[in-house]
């Protein structure tokens, strides 16, 4: 059985790469097609008529961040990211895609994969009023390290934006989920009165995510963090932040650097509770529309 989860999570890894560069290479080709049409120059002028540019409100962010340090463990980490997103001035969708790989060795022993996270989520929103939205949830991962073989979160939340403009963005919200985690294994830190390898938890959910694009300068950083807890066993809770610092070297091309922060109190026996990891690689974004967030 530990064989054929081993075949899955690798394959799983191979498609999610795969999916991840198709989207990635298609989506700029939709973002930058063609002009439909021409504007003519005004009565009783000669001047020729100029193309109408055509602004796709789809953007995307891809990026490759990675680290490696070498001591008595030698280890490397990659982590590739997608981000698609269309929105309006009312209605849109996130939808985000990642995929983590550690290999390590010690000695001189040839490197092994130990660990390996992959995490896809969809979210849809509307705003009901110019600053309170409705937003759906969808979201499945699997971590190897962490011995989880399925997570799969669905739920639904309020939120709050105080602040939208063109260089800042903050917002908040509070919602509802129901959890179901499929583990590689029965034995945990702590007894949440669910036995077996499979846990189906109500989650209370609050999170927040936003950027700051420093007006003049290539510089821009943003943020991603949520908490959530099982309100009938409130020993049961989580907790992640991410937050990114870009650097632009030329239009759409930026120099990266994440730290992601993590949180579970309830692990497999053997996994550590708390993790967090650093990153330096490159950015890849399309340019967004002048009314888009």
């Amino acid at each position: 059985m530990e064989r054929v989860r081993t075949k899955l999570r690798q394959g799983g890894s191979r498609w999610l790469l795969a999916g991840s560069l198709a989207v990635g290479v298609a989506l700029p080709r939709v973002a930058f097609a063609a002009p439909a049409g021409t504007e003519a120059a005004p009565a009783g002028t000669e001047a020729p008529a100029t193309p109408r540019p055509v602004v796709s409100a789809w953007r995307t962010d891809a990026s490759l961040t990675g680290n490696y340090f070498s001591g008595n463990l030698d280890q490397a980490q990659l982590l590739g990211r997608i981000h698609v997103r269309t929105s309006g001035p009312r209605v849109g969708v996130d939808v985000l895609g990642s995929g983590f790989r550690v290999w390590s060795r010690v000695g001189d022993t040839p490197y092994q994969r130990v660990g390996d996270d992959l995490s896809g989520t969809v979210l849809p929103f509307l705003y009901v009023r110019p600053k309170v939205y409705l937003q759906g949830h969808a979201g499945y991962g699997s971590s190897l390290s962490r011995k989880v073989d399925g997570r799969v979160n669905v739920g639904a939340s309020v939120g709050l934006t105080p602040v939208r403009t063109e260089h800042v963005l903050f917002r908040g919200s509070v919602g509802a989920q129901v959890e179901r985690a499929d583990y590689a294994t029965n034995q945990f830190n702590t007894d949440i009165g669910q036995p077996g390898t499979t846990h189906t938890v109500p989650r209370a959910v609050v999170a927040s995510n936003g950027w700051y694009r420093v007006k003049g300068t290539p510089v821009s950083l943003r943020y991603l963090s949520w908490a959530m807890v099982d309100p009938l066993h409130l020993s049961d809770h989580r907790a992640y932040l991410d937050l990114g610092l870009d650097l632009r070297v030329r239009e759409g091309w930026s120099t990266r650097l994440t730290v992601t922060a993590a949180r579970d109190s309830v692990v497999p026996v053997g996994v550590s509770a708390s993790e967090v990891r650093a990153g330096l690689g490159v950015a890849w974004v399309t340019p967004r529309a002048p009314t888009q967030e």
